[in-house]
This record gives C-alpha cells, sequence and structure tokens, in this order.
C-alpha cells in the first residue's frame, strides 16, 4: 500500500504487513511458521511445537523442563503427601523436570508414585550415624529433608510404581523414613520400583518392623534394562525384625553404607541381575542366615547375573557372622569378589562362600575373612594358588585348597596314627 497518510491497523491472520503506518496487526506466521493465537503471560516465551507450529510457553531455565517447590512440611499427613504427589503430577505433565522438597519432616500416609522424567530432590540427608532414624522415641529428629510414613499407610507401600513402570527417575538428597515408630503394624513392601534408569544419590534409606520380602526393591522387571540402576553415596539401615531380605538392588552401587541389627533376616541386601557393588562399607551386629550380602539368582533364565563386588569393606560387631558374602547357584552369568577386607576385631566377619556352577566365579585378593569356599580362587590372605576343587599333587593328595599330606619326600606316609606314635620308615617307598 502507498501514498500519503495511509494506515494498516487492527488486523490479525495475514501473513505479512507492508508500506502505510502500521499498528497494531497481529501475525500469524513467524519464518513461515505458524504461530498459536493464544496472547502469552509474562515470561513465557515463543516455543516451537513441531516443524511447522508454535506458541508461547512457560520454561524455568531447566531445557525446558520445569521445577516446583513443594511448601514447607505443614505437620499434617494428608497434605504433605498431596503436597508431593501434586508437584510430581504437574511437573511429570509438563514433560518433567524437578520436585524440590524443602528442609523438615513430610509426613507421608499414602503411597507416593514418582513419575518418569521427574527428580525427587531435597535439602540434604542425616549424617548422623544410627540405626534408623525412626529409631528413637517420636521418630528422632534427623537433618535434611526427610519423608516419614506414619499409620495411615498401614501395609501399604510408602514408594511404589503405579501403572507403567517409570523410566529416568532420581531421587537425591533426602532420607526415606519408611516409618519404624511412626508407621505401626506393617506386613507389607516399604518401596518397590520396578522401571529402568532409577538414581539414588546421598539418599538415606530407613527400613520398618514386620515388613514384606524384601522390604525395599528396586530392580528393572525388564531383562533388558537390568544393570542400569545406580545408587551413589546412599545409606542403607535395616531397622525391621521379620522380612527375608531387607533390601534387593541391581545395578551399580558405589559408596554406599549397609547397617544391619536384624537377626531374623536371611541377607541385610540381595544383589539381582547386573550388579556392580564397589567401595562400600557393610556394618553388621546380628548373624543373617544367608550373609550379609546375598548374590541371588537372576529373575529370569534369560537374564544374565554378573556381579563384581570389590573394594568393600565388612565388619561384624557382636554376634559372630557365618558368612560374609554368599553366592547362590547362578546357572547363567559370571560373579567376581576381589579385593576385599575383612575386620573380625569385635567378633568374626564370616566367609566367603562361592559355589562351583556353570560361569566364572573368581574370588582374588581378599583379607580378613573367615574362610573362602568355591570358585577359582587366588591370593585370599596370601593364597599363591589355587583353583578350588582342583586335584593336589606332588605330595599332596585330595582338593585344592586344602589338600592332606600323602607322602614326604615321594615316600608314602600312613593317614591316622595313634598316640605316641612316631614316623618311623618300614622301607625305601
Amino acid at each position: 500500500i502507498g501514498g500519503a497518510l495511509t494506515t494498516i491497523a487492527g488486523n490479525s491472520g495475514f501473513l505479512s504487513y507492508s508500506g502505510g503506518t502500521l499498528a497494531g496487526n497481529g501475525l500469524s506466521t513467524f519464518n513461515a511458521i505458524a504461530v498459536s493465537a493464544t496472547a502469552p503471560t509474562t515470561g513465557q516465551v515463543l516455543t516451537a511445537t513441531g516443524v511447522a507450529a508454535a506458541a508461547w510457553q512457560t520454561t524455568s531455565g531447566g531445557g525446558g523442563y520445569g521445577t516446583l517447590v513443594v511448601a514447607a512440611p505443614s505437620g499434617t499427613a494428608a497434605t504433605d503427601t498431596t503436597n508431593i504427589q501434586s508437584a510430581i503430577d504437574a511437573v511429570s505433565a509438563a514433560g518433567g523436570g524437578t520436585v524440590v522438597l524443602k528442609e523438615g519432616i513430610y509426613q507421608i500416609s499414602t503411597t507416593i508414585n514418582p513419575k518418569s522424567g521427574v527428580t525427587i530432590r531435597g535439602q540434604g540427608k542425616s549424617t548422623v550415624q544410627n540405626t534408623g532414624l525412626s529409631g528413637t522415641s517420636g521418630g528422632g529428629s534427623p537433618s535434611g529433608t526427610t519423608l516419614r510414613g506414619t499409620t495411615g499407610l498401614a501395609s501399604t507401600r510408602m514408594i511404589s510404581d503405579t501403572g507403567t513402570a517409570p523410566i529416568n527417575v532420581t531421587f537425591r538428597d533426602l532420607n526415606l523414613d519408611f516409618g519404624k515408630v511412626t508407621r505401626g503394624s506393617i506386613t507389607g513392601q516399604d518401596m518397590v520400583m520396578k522401571g529402568s534408569n532409577l538414581t539414588f544419590i546421598n539418599v538415606t534409606f530407613i527400613m520398618t518392623a514386620s515388613v514384606g520380602n524384601p522390604s525395599v526393591d528396586i530392580t528393572p522387571s525388564n531383562t533388558f534394562d537390568t544393570g542400569k540402576h545406580k545408587f551413589i553415596g546412599c545409606d542403607f539401615y535395616d531397622a525391621g525384625t521379620a522380612a527375608t531380605i531387607c533390601f534387593q538392588l541391581g545395578g551399580l552401587i558405589s559408596g554406599c553404607y549397609f547397617e544391619g541389627t536384624v537377626a531374623t533376616f536371611n541377607e541385610m541386601v540381595a544383589f539381582v541381575g547386573a550388579a556392580n557393588v564397589t567401595n562400600c562399607y557393610f556394618a553388621s551386629n546380628k548373624n543373617y542366615n544367608n550373609g550379609m550380602v546375598y548374590v541371588q539368582p537372576a529373575n529370569n533364565s534369560n537374564q544374565a547375573q554378573t556381579v563384581t563386588i570389590s573394594n568393600c569393606f565388612f565388619k561384624q560387631y557382636t554376634t559372630a557372622q557365618t558368612r560374609a558374602i554368599f553366592v547362590d547357584n547362578i546357572t547363567n552369568g559370571n560373579v567376581v569378589i576381589s579385593g576385599n577386607v575383612g575386620d573380625s576385631s569385635s567378633a568374626a566377619v564370616g566367609n566367603i562362600h562361592c559355589p562351583a556352577s556353570s560361569g566364572l566365579r573368581n574370588i582374588i585378593g581378599n583379607v580378613g575373612f573367615s574362610a573362602y569356599s568355591g570358585g577359582n580362587q587366588n591370593g585370599n590372605d596370601g593364597q599363591t594358588a589355587l583353583n578350588s576343587g582342583a586335584a593336589a599333587g606332588g605330595d599332596l593328595s585330595g582338593t585344592l585348597p586344602s589338600p592332606t599330606v600323602a607322602k614326604v619326600n615321594g615316600v608314602s606316609v600312613p593317614a591316622a596314627p595313634s598316640a605316641g606314635q612316631v614316623l618311623t620308615a618300614t622301607g625305601p617307598t
């Protein structure tokens, strides 16, 4: 449009405007990209919603994902639970992001359901070492952020998958106190998550009393997801009394602390599927039926069982432990137990047992344990050789690593002398 005093104003929906005096005209496209006609609110940015469309959307500097801060603990379980779950649902609906919990104790009365792509982040976990933050009168006063189970849960899980198992979920910098004191009589599990790529960083787990089996189960249900979980710098306390397994885990477990005080459990922690356990500390004052650490057969025959336990420390405080590490009869996979240290200065820390079965079983370079049995052994407490179960040679008979002396410089000796007898040559051989 040309000419003097020509005005183009108040139009919308056209591809472009040119010439004259322009005022209040709306564009329906931006560089040939269709733009939503919905007006933006303060702080929104124009965001591509497809290859040929755009709309005004809210972001919070998280790569397009949102961060939502939950109100401080209210002192009311129903309110705290609703606030946390609503925040998880809102962030999930926005495409994922972080739910931030403030310092204090959030009381949980119904099951919290994590969602894919959501991080639940607190203000730190307790640094106080006590078996169960909830093990004192009134539930204790941990530092940082705590989610604590209450009587409203009854025998319902405090945290659990629902529907489709979530993927890419992270918990960090908080305490998960499943409610030993505050929850009352419990017969169900504390926490079950069967999704993929679950990450726990700087999280304390406090197991409860009289729980299901296992109390905390964080292992993938899908064969192809085995080994993808991560537990970094976490603390695990088994303050319960009646489950068979306290914690059942898989994936990378590094720099974690495990403490056991339960006499009736079969094991403090079970590793299943693919597990790489390194630089962890295991402490107990009870004798578990199977052992402090139990390497459990995979959930199905198609799931390879590949477990390494290396550079870890085992400490027994009071009652002698029978087994520090017990490997079950695994038929599909390999197990390596190497470079671990046992401390029996207070009570026997127990043995490392790895039965001879298909696959590779190596017990190598461990120190301080009560005994070693099964598998391929080498370098444990000064061992120089030797495959357990292999036939001894030379003057020795039987099998390694505990042969018997059959000869002295090739001369046969009797097996069982009676009192007062001396070894006497009766001939050249």
